[in-house]
């Protein structure tokens, strides 16, 4: 611990740190049905490789059926039996 350090902690100032991660989430309304697949499909490629450009490290993806349009209405038709 460094002097600023440890005067930050012993009078509560809190220390600025420039953070080196830049989080993007990537969001899009995906059509529904194979007819969409492309469209669907490119836009799940270029909006990842957008934030990237625009300077993201971390880019959460898209759900698993995004490309498909398809979504589960409910937790009891997503769930397995």
């Amino acid at each position: 611990m460094n002097a600023a350090t440890a005067k930050a902690a012993e009078t509560g100032a809190a220390t600025k740190r420039k953070s080196p991660v830049r989080v993007a989430v990537v969001q899009f309304n995906p059509q529904v049905g194979l007819d969409n697949f492309e469209s669907n499909e490119l836009a799940a490629r270029l909006r990842p490789q957008q934030a990237a450009k625009e300077g993201a490290n971390l880019i959460v993806l898209l759900p698993e059926l995004a490309t498909s349009g398809r979504n589960r209405p409910s937790l009891t038709e997503a769930s397995v039996s």
